[in-house]
């Protein structure tokens, strides 16, 4: 009995061993799947690296030239500005401000310079005709113009498109004059600097020190681009029909320009909601400030309407004065002892001389609308 116990037992351990390696293996089996896996993964992501990282030896060697010259160009820049600065007195904030602008005055002749290389074609002359249909505001660029084709009703209620063409080059340039950079909320400066910079920009401050549009510095620098327009009411109207039917007319072609307030900023400059003539040409929309700007500054062309133009701003609105005897229709606003009748372009509706689309309550300020 012991001799047949010894045998069993010794059966049972090479049964337990058997089950126990063939269990190893078919872990182990496992596990090599498994990391076979894990294995090609890693494979197809280095390979996917190598390829994105893999450059021929020309790209390699443009590279490296860039870079150096790149550096050539830096160390060159170091060593240059060591040396002026070495020779140079030390220069007041005022005065390296000063070196800044007339820096970027430098190059802006440059990009000037260069535009003039276009060849300096006059556009075509500005035309109206009459329309049968439906109303048009188009601003479409056709280098190297923009040509522009807004449609109003006249006073006899005729719809009528005025058509004209503007260098597109000039154009591009204006709309980067007008409006502040973000980075001037952003750092401190000097009152004389924060001065200069919303001149620049054609900003200044109000009568509460608030900061506000420079309306005439935006009338004077804009005032040639609305030439055409002039053209184009003058033609409308006649050389020899009275001031009040310019001033008619005008007020419905500004009218009938779709109205939107323009918002705070155009692209990356800060613009105070108001829109310059060559933006709302752009645009083909303006509200009551931009269209009261562009109303002045196409009127102000004829002579006789030079210094006889006023901005009335009451709460939430600005609209314009023009110097003349009222009839007993007409509102009109003292200012300096003259007498200005009310003109608002604002629209949509269709208000007549003399009479505002806004019940604007009692008059804030007025200011007179100067090209000087």
């Amino acid at each position: 009995m012991g001799f047949l116990k010894t045998i069993f037992n010794f059966f049972k351990w090479v049964l337990i061993l058997t089950f126990t390696l063939f269990g190893l293996l078919i872990a182990a089996g496992v596990v090599a799947l498994y990391y076979e896996d894990y294995l090609k993964k890693e494979v197809m992501l280095a390979e996917e690296e190598v390829l994105q990282d893999d450059k021929t030896a020309e790209e390699l060697f443009i590279e490296e030239e860039e870079e150096t010259e790149a550096n050539n160009e830096i160390t060159d820049a170091k060593e240059a500005i060591k040396e002026v600065e070495e020779k140079r007195e030390p220069v007041s904030p005022d005065d390296r401000q000063a070196l800044r602008d007339n820096k970027r005055e430098e190059i802006v002749s440059r990009h000037e310079q260069e535009e003039k290389r276009v060849p300096d074609a006059p556009p075509p002359p500005p035309r109206f005709a009459r329309l049968k249909g439906k109303a048009v505001f188009d601003a479409d660029p056709e280098p190297p113009w923009y040509h522009f084709r807004f449609s109003y009703q006249d006073i006899m209620e005729d719809l009528y498109m005025w058509e004209w063409l503007l260098r597109q080059a000039e154009v591009d340039r204006s709309l980067r004059v007008y409006g502040l950079p973000k980075s001037f909320f952003q750092n401190y400066y000097e009152e004389e600097q924060a001065a200069r910079i919303l001149k620049k920009s054609f900003f200044r401050y109000d009568k509460e020190g608030y900061i506000c549009t420079d309306y005439n510095a935006v009338l004077r620098y804009y005032h040639r681009y609305t030439e055409p327009l002039y053209e184009l009411l003058k033609k409308k109207v006649g050389d020899d029909a009275p001031l009040t039917d310019y001033i008619e007319e005008l007020l419905r072609f500004c009218q009938d320009i779709p109205y939107k307030r323009p918002g705070n900023y155009y692209g990356n400059k800060y613009i105070w909601d108001f829109y310059t003539p060559v933006h709302i040409m752009l645009e083909r929309e303006g509200d009551c400030d931009s269209k009261s700007v562009l109303f002045a500054s196409v009127l102000m062309h004829d002579r006789r309407f030079r210094d006889k133009i006023v901005y009335i701003t009451v709460a939430g609105h600005l609209l314009l004065g023009i110097e003349g005897e009222p009839n007993p229709y007409q509102d009109w606003v003292d200012f300096q002892g003259k007498k200005y009748i009310i003109c608002d372009p604002v629209g949509p509706a269709h208000t007549a001389f003399g009479v505002s689309a806004w019940d604007y309550g009692p008059v804030l300020n007025i200011e007179k609308a100067s090209l000087n």
